[in-house]
């Protein structure tokens, strides 16, 4: 799988913490703008009023911890939520809120796509929260939609959009893994065994890893479609539905891959044990041909009297003539035995 190793500034753009771990906070316009806040002050000071605001935190940063623990007004279970280490794609629905785990392609540098990043998502009619530890690049495009108002107009639409971007991305590395399955296997009939082995066992292992979180995010995003039906108008029910099929459609892809693989890998080693098979039988003639040569050999050169042409002038040209026309002959049977 090839690393993504361009997306520095893009990176930046999220670890950089302009206010002591307040990561990226706009307040919305509802018409895809919104003005950006820089200042733990200027979000106290914001007002319903306003416009909807959204809040960006790294959830390892002592300042945003304490903010999202004591003055974001979630419940403790929510924040614990919020900040664990560990998540898997998941939906909790309240009655004036909705939280969200969502999974990413992971573009960080030096780092492998199929470790997918997580993104916590909490909205209310109001507000938006997300937070995150390692950078997700879809923030910034939905940043940067923001700043060319084509950005969200509502909290709803925030979620809509972002989930499309990370499916986006999602969307690209499939492809590439396809791809690169496709090389392999065409160059399956040329390369040698042992190199190809390994490239199929990276692929499947890709695929495998990236499965094992867009499944349980399909069901995520099943179950929101079901139960969050108040929350989403008519529009953003119909891309929420896209976006089901779309994950279903990237599930089924990578499930074609890793069978792909498998078949692959199973047809290398049925061809390289066929190899190994011909090998064999190569080394199994010539020891058919050689035992009886072996044997009269053998047995003439015992230190006793009586041994056939041991006084002859020409007994070893005999002998070899002997042996040679028992070779031809081993040969030719094992010829007409279709053994070799």
């Amino acid at each position: 799988m090839v690393k993504f190793m361009t997306q520095e500034s893009a990176t930046k753009t999220q670890h950089a913490a302009p206010h002591q771990g307040l990561a990226k906070a706009y307040i919305l316009d509802g018409k895809g703008g919104g003005r950006s806040v820089s200042s733990w002050e200027g979000i106290a000071a914001w007002e319903p009023s306003q416009g909807a605001l959204w809040v960006h935190l790294d959830y390892k940063n002592p300042h945003a911890r304490q903010w999202l623990f004591q003055e974001s007004g979630l419940d403790e279970v929510t924040c614990l939520s919020m900040t664990a280490e560990e998540t898997r794609p998941r939906c909790v629905i309240k009655d004036n809120s909705i939280m969200v785990f969502l999974r990413g392609i992971n573009q960080n540098p030096g780092q492998d796509p199929e470790e997918m990043v997580s993104l916590r998502i909490w909205v209310n009619h109001q507000r938006i929260i997300t937070t995150y530890h390692r950078p997700v690049l879809s923030v910034n495009d939905i940043c940067n939609d923001i700043d060319f108002h084509m950005g969200p107009v509502d909290p709803t639409d925030f979620f809509i959009q972002i989930n499309n971007r990370l499916s986006d991305r999602i969307g690209v590395v499939i492809n590439d893994i396809e791809a690169e399955m496709d090389r392999l296997e065409d160059e399956m009939v040329e390369a040698e065994g042992h190199k190809i082995r390994w490239s199929l066992a990276e692929v499947r292992r890709d695929a495998i890893m990236i499965r094992r979180y867009l499944a349980p995010q399909r069901e995520m995003l099943y179950r929101l479609h079901i139960d969050g039906a108040k929350w989403f108008d008519v529009n953003e029910m119909t891309h929420l539905t896209e976006n089901i099929d779309r994950t279903l459609r990237y599930i089924e892809d990578l499930d074609l891959v890793r069978d792909r693989a498998v078949v692959a890998q199973e047809e290398l080693s049925n061809r390289l044990s066929e190899q190994i098979n011909n090998k064999m039988l190569v080394l199994a003639a010539f020891a058919a041909v050689f035992l009886p040569l072996t044997f009269v050999t053998g047995l003439l050169g015992m230190n006793v009297g009586g041994i056939p042409f041991s006084n002859a002038v020409h007994g070893f040209w005999v002998m070899c003539t002997v042996l040679g026309v028992l070779g031809v002959l081993t040969v030719v049977l094992l010829r007409l035995r279709k053994w070799v």
